[in-house]
């Protein structure tokens, strides 16, 4: 599949930290007759414990909003809510990854035996429980060359930990045998050198591995963004990392898809593609055009709980589209395991040619990603 690094010139969403405390001192409790911003985040923080603290909301009739709120263990709620809502079990509805990813690891399809690296925040001394059974392997070199200080303090970033949770964590992960080397990155510094640092210790990496172990596919919750800086040189170690055979993904290949609240997340029913604010996309302008023959937009499930850095999870309302990356790269690893021989942009093709077409009103143009017509179309071509 051609891939046209201008078009990544986009912004995805990199949910990559929460704002520093208020005063303390304030009441920022709002009046009970007011309610949650939908697909607002009320995850809760010792550091800014008025984020999520729900108590003063009456939810007793906004059962359809309570469900879109971004929230985690730690989420201070109201005693007035709605019929029927259990945070606790929506927690657990959304750590599995849906859409037939748990019956093909029933079938041994699992990443086992595949390696890709990922890239992405730092991880912490202490791993959270989700990643301490993954095959993980850390590079903190970009990490302590940039940020020498808060490296040597070992504090884990929000971003880092949900990705490889997502990826491959134990309860949550959709590759979760894979081998994952992990290039620790601070990209909160908006200097792109520090993503393509990264990219070149997985090409260095890559030199001292036999050729059936060396990483061909790099996932990247982030996009060659030319408003920060030095965004060429970032282009510039894509460039190299293609030319030797490895593979770069970023999430602004993507879109968000959800799933219906508390419903069947195997079923492809029901899911629909959203926009930021949660709503269904409108109908591709384009799609009815005969000239028009590119990919389906592909849909990804954004709507996931995580492992949360400060311990426990987090569930997002709708999420942002760094939470499709590491999805489709788990995806993709459990292709490489069923045929190690492809390429990984064949895999790619497959993965869109095996996209379950969304014809709802305001979906045409729009597919879901279908991780099981995905691995059993590599299977038959491999026969």
């Amino acid at each position: 599949m051609k891939r046209f690094i201008a078009l990544l010139l986009i912004l995805c969403s990199l949910l990559a930290g929460c704002a520093a405390g208020g005063s303390g001192a304030q009441s920022t409790e709002p009046p009970a007759t007011e309610l949650p911003k939908a697909y607002g985040d009320y995850r809760y923080f010792e550091f800014q414990p008025e984020m999520g603290n729900l108590r003063a909301f009456d939810l007793t009739d906004a059962s359809e909003l309570a469900y879109t709120l971004t929230f985690n263990t730690q989420t201070i709620w109201p005693d007035k809510m709605p019929e029927g809502f259990d945070s606790a079990a929506f927690i657990e509805w959304g750590k599995n990854p849906g859409l037939g990813v748990s019956a093909l690891h029933e079938r041994g399809f699992t990443g086992k035996g595949i390696k890709v690296a990922y890239i992405d925040q730092p991880l912490g001394k202490t791993l959270h429980e989700e990643l301490t059974d993954v095959d993980l392997l850390r590079d903190s070199t970009v990490y302590e060359q940039y940020e020498p200080e808060f490296a040597a303090e070992g504090e884990p970033q929000m971003h880092g930990v949900a990705v490889l949770s997502l990826l491959a964590g134990r309860s949550i992960g959709v590759a979760p045998d894979a081998t994952v080397y992990f290039v620790e990155n601070p990209a909160w510094l908006t200097d792109q050198r520090t993503h393509a640092d990264s990219i070149r210790r997985v090409l260095a990496y890559n030199e001292t591995q036999p050729e059936n172990e060396k990483v061909r596919l790099v996932g990247f919750s982030d996009n060659i963004d030319s408003s920060e800086q030095y965004a060429e040189e970032f282009e510039a170690a894509v460039k190299e990392a293609e030319a030797a055979g490895v593979y770069v993904l970023f999430c602004g290949e993507f879109f968000p898809a959800v799933a219906e609240p508390m419903s069947d997340r195997d079923d492809l029913g029901n899911y629909r593609v959203a926009d930021w604010s949660g709503h269904t996309l409108q109908p591709l302008h384009y799609v009815d055009d005969p000239w028009y023959s590119g990919p389906v937009r592909l849909g990804i499930p954004t709507d996931r709980t995580t492992a949360d850095f400060t311990g426990g999870y987090s569930k997002w309302g709708l999420g942002g589209l760094s939470w499709a990356a590491p999805y489709a790269v788990g995806v993709l690893a459990m292709g490489m395991q069923a045929d190690p021989t492809r390429s990984v942009e064949e895999l790619l093709d497959l993965l869109y040619e095996t996209a379950y077409r969304l014809n709802d009103a305001g979906q045409q143009g729009y597919g879901l990603i279908d991780p099981t017509a995905f691995v059993d179309a590599v299977l038959a071509a491999k026969q």
